[in-house]
C-alpha cells in the first residue's frame, strides 16, 4: 500500500499545541488506524532550526537580519496516496496551525509491504 510521509519541524516549545492542533484532522491509513505520526521523545530528538528574518519578513521570532537558531522537533505523518488531500492537508492543517509564517513541509513516498 503507498502513502505519502509528511515531515515539518516545529519548535518544541510549540510542538504540543500544534499536535493538539493537527492530530484530529491526521487521516486514516487503510481501514483500521488514524492519527499516524513519529516525533522523537523531547530530549532525544531535538534538532536545532536555524533562519534569519530578511526585511519585508513578519517573524513570529528574532529580529530583522539577525540569525535564530530554536531547539525544533521533527514530526513525521503518514497520509493516503493521494496527492491533491495531500496538499490540502498541508495547506489547511499543517501550515495553518504553525507558529512560523512558511514552515518547509517534505512530502516523500512510501510503500508498507504487506506479508
Amino acid at each position: 500500500m503507498k502513502f505519502f510521509r509528511i515531515v515539518v519541524f516545529v519548535p518544541a516549545d510549540h510542538f504540543e499545541d500544534y499536535m493538539n492542533a493537527v492530530q484530529d484532522y491526521i487521516p486514516s491509513i487503510g481501514e483500521d488506524y488514524d492519527r499516524v505520526a513519529w516525533w522523537g521523545e523531547p530530549k532525544a530528538e531535538h534538532g536545532t532550526e536555524q533562519f534569519r528574518p530578511l526585511s519585508g519578513s513578519h517573524p513570529a521570532q528574532g529580529q530583522m537580519n539577525e540569525t535564530v537558531r530554536k531547539p525544533s522537533m521533527r514530526l513525521e505523518i503518514s497520509h493516503p496516496y493521494d496527492r491533491k488531500a495531500a496538499e490540502i492537508f498541508v495547506r489547511e492543517v499543517l501550515i495553518k496551525h504553525h507558529i512560523w509564517n512558511d514552515p518547509i513541509v517534505q512530502i516523500f513516498e512510501g510503500e508498507i509491504i504487506l506479508k
